[in-house]
């Protein structure tokens, strides 16, 4: 089971990076 966790967060990880680059980015922007 905890196998399965950390596949999981280690995919969500690369799947969420791009969005949360992108949030980052827009902040910066407005900020």
């Amino acid at each position: 089971m905890e196998q399965f966790i950390e596949k999981l967060m280690y995919r969500s990880r690369w799947l969420l990076a791009p969005i949360y680059l992108g949030l980052s980015l827009s902040l910066i922007a407005l900020g």
